[in-house]
């Protein structure tokens, strides 16, 4: 079933991530950006765009306090 339709990045997406309590959704884009989405209304809440190139991975600590990624930064 599909609940909601998540658009807002300007290129392909090419990670995912869950937080730990299941409350939010990260995704890395080859836009730079990081987008952090609420599930509950599938809205973004916050935008990190820290990195120069494309984001290719993203992980929690395993308390959820720490969000990390790797991009094709130069």
């Amino acid at each position: 079933m599909l609940i909601y339709t998540l658009t807002g990045h300007q290129d392909a997406v090419n990670c995912l991530r869950f937080d730990p309590q299941g409350g939010y959704l990260v995704s890395g884009s080859v836009d730079s950006e990081i987008k952090v989405w609420d599930l509950e209304s599938g809205k973004v809440k916050r935008t990190l765009g820290s990195h120069w190139g494309g984001v290719l991975s993203l992980d929690y600590s395993r308390d959820g306090s720490y969000l990390v990624s790797s991009a094709l930064d130069t």
